[in-house]
């Protein structure tokens, strides 16, 4: 005996199948979807310009992950990012037939700071009777920065209004950008 099976109506929450038997007489089901659960979200890896995550695999249902509120992309890896920044990552299964769509997780995550090599190029350029002018090397993700005698970062390369004849000590680093 030959069944047909049609599908009626593909609803978010149901699923209405009408099927005919060989005599002809017909009868309607409604198979009510399947809720996907809410991922798990979890750290894989991380450096100062990515960031990856994961979720379980789970029966029916696609994962999707998002960054900072962007388009979702079935990828768990973001590249690209900026260095010791916190981002908001959110993951949800999309349900196929018969499923439907998880409610989303959320993880805070910070990518790591950019290790920033020893200050180069660092030399006095000009001496006056009172002020002394430096140069350094730039290097990215850091802002050089100078001090005299132990005091305050300043990212000027001169200091004035110095004492004739003293010793100064002046020392160059590289600051890392995006510290927030």
């Amino acid at each position: 005996t030959a069944a047909r099976l049609t599908v009626n109506s593909t609803l978010a929450s149901e699923l209405i199948l009408t099927e005919v038997d060989f005599f002809g007489y017909v009868k309607q089901t409604v198979q009510e979807d399947i809720e996907l659960p809410v991922p798990e979200l979890t750290e894989v890896s991380k450096t100062d310009t990515s960031i990856t995550v994961s979720v379980p695999a789970v029966t029916g249902g696609t994962a999707m992950y998002r960054i900072a509120g962007g388009a979702w992309q079935t990828s768990g890896t973001f590249t690209g990012l900026n260095c010791y920044t916190k981002y908001v990552i959110e993951a949800m299964y999309v349900g196929g037939n018969g499923y439907t769509d998880s409610l989303t997780a959320t993880l805070e995550i910070r990518t790591e700071r950019t290790q920033l090599p020893a200050v180069s190029g660092f030399k006095v350029v000009e001496v006056t009777e009172n002020s002394i002018t430096v140069t350094g090397d730039t290097v990215e993700g850091g802002t050089l920065q100078f001090r005299i005698n132990g005091g305050s970062w300043q990212t000027s390369t001169t200091f004035a209004d110095l004492t004739p004849g003293t010793t100064y000590t002046i020392e160059a680093r590289y600051n890392r950008k995006n510290t927030s």
